[in-house]
C-alpha cells in the first residue's frame, strides 16, 4: 500500500493500498552497473564518506560531472538512508576465471569513491572552526583505499568467496588482489592434473600454497606455523568465551568488516549438500528470527583461512572435495556453487537475523556478477534416454558449469523482487560479452604488450568486455526493464504548494516502520517552464486500478472477507506510519483512494507497446456491503454542482445512526452552531432519519462474524476522535486477526 497527496483537497492526504491478493511490485533502476553508498561512515577508527557512481571509466571529472552522475545512475537515493550505520554489503558470484571481472569492477568503484572522498575532503577544508575530519588523512594514492572499510559484511561464492577473503578478512587492497587472483589463473588452470572425462581435471595444491603466502605475508604475530594456519573466524582466541554471552556476536561491538564465504557441504549421514557458511564471527538465531528467512547453519566453523577459500571453490570435476571435523563431526565441502552461486540472497537473509529490530533494510547491498551466463544447450534427442541423461548433464557441468550462472540470475530477480527493483537499497553489477568463456579457461596470449603471456588472451578477453561495459547497449536477456513512472503534470493554475511540501515532508521521515511501504511518495518533483508560467510536475511509482473500480469489476460488487482483512491491514499499517512517525492525520480515505500495487512489469511494457503500435486518443462499509454507510443526499439540491450531495445532509444520517454528539464535542467545532443549538439539538432544515444502526445496515454476515464486524466498525466510528481506536489498536482487533 502507498499513500499519496490528494491534489483535489489540498488539506488532505489520500491513501492508496496494495491489493492483498497480488505480491510486491517488480520496480527497476533503469541505469546499468549503478551503485550507491551512504555518507558519513566510520569503519575501523578511520571515519570516511563515500557514494559511487556508475560511471566505470577512470578519468577524473568535476563536481558537477559527479553530482550529475549520482542523479543520472539513480545514486541520489543514498542521500535518503535514514541511518549512516545501516550496513553496506557485497555479494560476489562464483564463476572461476570469470571472477576477476568482479575485482575489475570493484577496482572502478573504488577509484570513483576515491573521487568522492577527495570531493568531501576539499568541502571539509573550506569550513571553519571545524577540526580536520581523519577522512583528511586517507592517502592520496586511491589503490591505496581498502573495501573493507566501506562494507560492513563481505559474502562471496566459489571465486567471490575467495575475493571475499582477500579483502574482507585479510584486509588487501583491489589492486594487491588483481595480483593475487592473477597468479592463482596460473597456479589453478596452467597445468591439468587428468583429460579423462568424470575426472578431477586440476591440481588443489597450487591454490593452498598461494593462499598460504598470502596469510603468512598479512600477518607479523601467528599462533601456528608462521601463520598459515591462522583461522578464518577473527576473534578465534575468544570464541569461546563469546559463546557464553547471552548474544554471542553483536554487529557493532567492534564495528569491522566480515566475511561469510559459501560452500556446501554433507556429513557421513547426510546424502544431500546443503549450503553452508563460513563467518568470521559466531552467529545465533534468536526465537525472533522471521520464519521466511534462510536458517544456514548456526556458529563460526574453526576452519583456517586457507581451508575456508578451499572449501568454497572446491568445484566437482575441477578440484579435490575438501574434509574437515566440525565439533566432531566429519564433513565434506564442495563448491558453494552447488547450492547458491549467487550469495546476495543469504547475504540478505543473514542481515535480517542479525539486525533484527536495528535496521529494516541494508544501507546497501552490492551484488556483483562473475559475467553474465550464456543459457546451457539442450541435451538434445538422446539426452531423453536414461541411461544417457545422467551422463550428459554431468558433461554439461563440466563443461560450463551454465547451471549455477543460470540460477545466480534467478536469485538476481527474487532480490529484486524483495527490493522492489534496483532504484534502492539494491543494486547488481554484472559484465557481458563472457558468455563463452568458460570458467577454467586459461588461454595463452598477449597481455600489458607483452606477448605469450599464460592466460594473457583470457586475461586480455575479461578486462575488455569489462572496459566495454558501461557504453553497452541495453539488453533485455539481462539488464534491469527501463522504469515506468506515473508523471502528474498540473495546470498552471492549480495550487500545488501544500502537495510538493507534504512529499518533501514525508521523504524526511523514518523508513524503518512497516508502514512505510504502503506510502505512496515522489520519486521526483520538477517544473516544466512556459510563457505565462511553469507547470509543475510529480514523478510518481505507478499504480493499479482502485479499489473502486476493482469493486466494480467484481460482479458480486463486494469483497471478500480475506480481501477485506488484507487490504485494511495495509491500510492500517500506512495509517500507523504516517500517525507514528510522521505526525500526519489522514482526512481523506476511501476506495477511490485506495490502489493497487502492480506485480507483473510485463503489463506496462504490453501497455507502452499498445500505445506506440495503436496509439489512442469507499471506504471500508463500501468494499464490503457494495453500498454507502452515509449518502449525504439533500433532497433540497442545494448542492451548487448538481450532485445532490451536502454536509448538512450528511451529517443529519450520521446524527441519524449515532445519535446526538456530545457536548464538548460541539463546543470544540468552528460550525456547530451551523447545524446544531447552543443546547446541542440538531437546527439545521433537514430531517434527521430515523430507525438507522449498523446492526440493520449490515447484511452479508451472521452470528459471532457479525457482532465481530459491527465491534470492530464502532471501534472507528465515534463521535470524538480521541475515542475511536488508532490504527495500530485497529490491527490487534479480534476481527481482522481471524
Amino acid at each position: 500500500m502507498q499513500i499519496r497527496y490528494a491534489s483535489h483537497a489540498p488539506d488532505t492526504i489520500s491513501a492508496t493500498a496494495s491489493a492483498p491478493s497480488l505480491p510486491d511490485d517488480h520496480y527497476f533502476d533503469p541505469s546499468i552497473g549503478s551503485s550507491g553508498i551512504p555518507s558519513t561512515r566510520s569503519m575501523d577508527h578511520e571515519q570516511t564518506a563515500a557514494s559511487a557512481s556508475g560511471d566505470w571509466s577512470s578519468r577524473r571529472v568535476s563536481d558537477h560531472q559527479l553530482e550529475m552522475s549520482a542523479i543520472a545512475t539513480g545514486n541520489f537515493w543514498a542521500g535518503t538512508v535514514d541511518d549512516p550505520w545501516w550496513p553496506c554489503i557485497l555479494a560476489l558470484d562464483g564463476g572461476g576465471i570469470r571472477g576477476y571481472s568482479s575485482l575489475l569492477i570493484l577496482k572502478a568503484l573504488m577509484h570513483d569513491v576515491w573521487l568522492w572522498e577527495q570531493k568531501l575532503e576539499d568541502e571539509e577544508s573550506h569550513h571553519e572552526n571545524v577540526v580536520s575530519a581523519p577522512c583528511a588523512r586517507l592517502s592520496p594514492d586511491e589503490d591505496a583505499l581498502l573495501p573493507c572499510h566501506y562494507f560492513d559484511f563481505m559474502f562471496g561464492t566459489s571465486s567471490g568467496g575467495i575475493i571475499a577473503t582477500l579483502l574482507g578478512r585479510l584486509r588487501l587492497t583491489v589492486n594487491e588482489s588483481l595480483a593475487i587472483y592473477r597468479r592463482l589463473g596460473e597456479d589453478m588452470f596452467g597445468r591439468r592434473r587428468s583429460r579423462l572425462p568424470l575426472a578431477t581435471k586440476y591440481y588443489h595444491e597450487p591454490l593452498e600454497e598461494a593462499i598460504k603466502d598470502v596469510v603468512r605475508s598479512r600477518y607479523d604475530k601467528h599462533t601456528f606455523r608462521e601463520g598459515i594456519d591462522d583461522l578464518f573466524p577473527l576473534d578465534a582466541d575468544h570464541l569461546e568465551e563469546m559463546l557464553q554471552r547471552p548474544v554471542p556476536f553483536d554487529v557493532d561491538d567492534p564495528r569491522v568488516c566480515h566475511s561469510c564465504c559459501v560452500t556446501a557441504t554433507h556429513t557421513e549421514d547426510t546424502e544431500t549438500a546443503q549450503a553452508h557458511l563460513l563467518r568470521t564471527y559466531p552467529h545465533y538465531y534468536s526465537e525472533n528470527t522471521s520464519n521466511w528467512i534462510t536458517k544456514y547453519n548456526e556458529g563460526a566453523d574453526k576452519l583456517p583461512i586457507w581451508k575456508v577459500v578451499r572449501a568454497t571453490s572446491a568445484t566437482p570435476f575441477c578440484f579435490e572435495i575438501v574434509t574437515h571435523e566440525v565439533d566432531g563431526v566429519k564433513k565434506t565441502f564442495k563448491d558453494g556453487g552447488i547450492r547458491e552461486n549467487n550469495p546476495s540472497f543469504a547475504a540478505y537473509s543473514e542481515f535480517t537475523a542479525l539486525y533484527e529490530g536495528r535496521a529494516s533494510e541494508p544501507a546497501l547491498l552490492l551484488s556483483v556478477g562473475a559475467g553474465r551466463y550464456d543459457p546451457a544447450p539442450a541435451l538434445g534427442l538422446f539426452g531423453r534416454l536414461p541411461f544417457l541423461s545422467t551422463y550428459l548433464e554431468t558433461r554439461r557441468i563440466i563443461q560450463n558449469l551454465t547451471v549455477k550462472y543460470a540460477e545466480a540470475e534467478k536469485q538476481h530477480l527474487l532480490m529484486r523482487q524483495h527490493a522492489h527493483g534496483e532504484h534502492s537499497w539494491y543494486k547488481r553489477m554484472d559484465v557481458a560479452g563472457m558468455e563463452k568463456m568458460q570458467q577454467d579457461e586459461w588461454v595463452k596470449g598477449k597481455y600489458m604488450g607483452r606477448k605469450s603471456v599464460p592466460g594473457g588472451a583470457t586475461l586480455t578477453a575479461i578486462e575488455e568486455a569489462t572496459k566495454r561495459e558501461p557504453q553497452r547497449r541495453f539488453d533485455g536477456r539481462f539488464d534491469s526493464a527501463r522504469t515506468h513512472v506515473a508523471l502528474k503534470i498540473y495546470t498552471r493554475d492549480q495550487d500545488n504548494k501544500d502537495e510538493f511540501e507534504m512529499y518533501q515532508y514525508l521523504r524526511t521521515c523514518s523508513r524503518r516502520h512497516p508502514g512505510y511501504r504502503h506510502v505512496r511518495t515522489a520519486l521526483d518533483e520538477f517544473t516544466i517552464p512556459r510563457t505565462g508560467g511553469p507547470h509543475h510536475c510529480i514523478v510518481q511509482k505507478p499504480l493499479w486500478e482502485s479499489f473502486k473500480e476493482l469493486l466494480a469489476r467484481n460482479p458480486r460488487h463486494r469483497f471478500s472477507l480475506d480481501l477485506l482483512k488484507a487490504g485494511l491491514r495495509s491500510t492500517l499499517l500506512a495509517l500507523d506510519y504516517l500517525h507514528t512517525e510522521c505526525r500526519v492525520i489522514h482526512t481523506d480515505i476511501k476506495a477511490d483512494n485506495i490502489l493497487q500495487d502492480i506485480s507483473d512489469q510485463s503489463i506496462l511494457e504490453d501497455f507502452e507497446m499498445q500505445e506506440l503500435e495503436h496509439p489512442s486518443r469507499r471506504r471500508i462499509w463500501d468494499l464490503f456491503e457494495d453500498k454507502h454507510l452515509f449518502y449525504g443526499q439533500d433532497p433540497s439540491g442545494l448542492n451548487p454542482n448538481g450532485t445532490g450531495y451536502t454536509t448538512r445532509a450528511h451529517l443529519a444520517e450520521v446524527v441519524g445512526m449515532l445519535r446526538l454528539p456530545p457536548a464538548d464535542l460541539l463546543q470544540r467545532g468552528k460550525r456547530s452552531r451551523k447545524f446544531f443549538a447552543e443546547d446541542g439539538q440538531w437546527c439545521a432544515e433537514i430531517e434527521v432519519p430515523h430507525g438507522l444502526s449498523l446492526s440493520s445496515s449490515e447484511e452479508n454476515l451472521e452470528g459471532e462474524q457479525k457482532t465481530l464486524f459491527l465491534n470492530f466498525v464502532r471501534s472507528m466510528l465515534c463521535w470524538k476522535p480521541e475515542d475511536r481506536k488508532t490504527a495500530k489498536q485497529l490491527l490487534d482487533d479480534l476481527w481482522l486477526k481471524g
